[in-house]
């Protein structure tokens, strides 16, 4: 999505665009699903909003789960150092602390509570084992799936493992012949197996959800096969 936001806007500002149909079809970005059938807040109301927050709301720390944070660092390292990883360092727990501040504050509260300290924890724990080698990747998202599967509804989870299911897919396929073909086949079974590992049981509502389709996800139900489009 941001890929295409910056080419489109290349391509709108260039001096050797000249059609204007072009231009005005090439500013339609697509939008993203709705999947919490919230109304999105307008503009000026969104501004407000965020003005206020900055200015008067100042989140203390005083009631912020120290030993969780503790421990998270503590279990980060020795994953680090067992897979031979990018180490966690310092600057990762204070950018996780001013996380948890900016979450309390979006939310108008006076005092970060657990909800800031785990979302926080989750946001640096994606970015942060999104840098590592896949294998070490694979092992520390096992690791610390219950940090990660904070406040994710069951489609983003489940969407999340059918990806790591198709990496991995894709992988073998470069080792295998060189190159990936145009559409990745997925068997149905392997993710149903990993969705009752945490307890998701019926995946239909995922197999018709806008995400998947969006995603250029299909499911073909003969075979029993997941396919996804590049």
């Amino acid at each position: 999505m941001l890929a295409r936001f910056v080419v489109g806007s290349h391509v709108r500002h260039h001096p050797s665009n000249k059609d204007e149909e072009g231009l005005a079809g090439s500013a339609q970005e697509p939008a993203m699903p709705n999947t919490y059938n919230v109304e999105p807040l307008p503009q000026e109301v969104l501004k407000k909003y965020i003005i206020y927050a900055k200015e008067r709301v100042h989140p203390k720390l005083n009631q912020m789960d120290q030993d969780k944070v503790a421990k998270m660092y503590s279990d980060l390292r020795k994953e680090s150092m067992a897979t031979g990883s990018i180490p966690i360092t310092v600057r990762h727990i204070e950018s996780m602390i001013r996380m948890a501040e900016a979450h309390a504050r979006i939310h108008l509260r006076d005092y970060v509570i657990e909800d800031d300290v785990n979302m926080a924890i989750r946001v640096m724990l994606e970015s942060f084992i999104d840098t590592q080698k896949f294998s070490v990747m694979r092992s520390m998202r096992k690791t610390f799936a219950r940090y990660l599967s904070f406040r994710r509804d069951n489609n983003e989870l489940l969407l999340f493992i059918l990806k790591q299911l198709v990496a991995e897919q894709v992988t073998y396929q470069r080792n295998r012949f060189g190159a990936q073909q145009d559409t990745i086949e997925v068997p149905e079974k392997d993710l149903v197996d990993k969705a009752r590992q945490i307890n998701i049981h019926n995946l239909s509502a995922f197999y018709d959800s806008e995400l998947f389709r969006m995603n250029k996800f299909s499911c073909d139900l003969k075979p029993k096969v997941i396919l996804q489009q590049f």
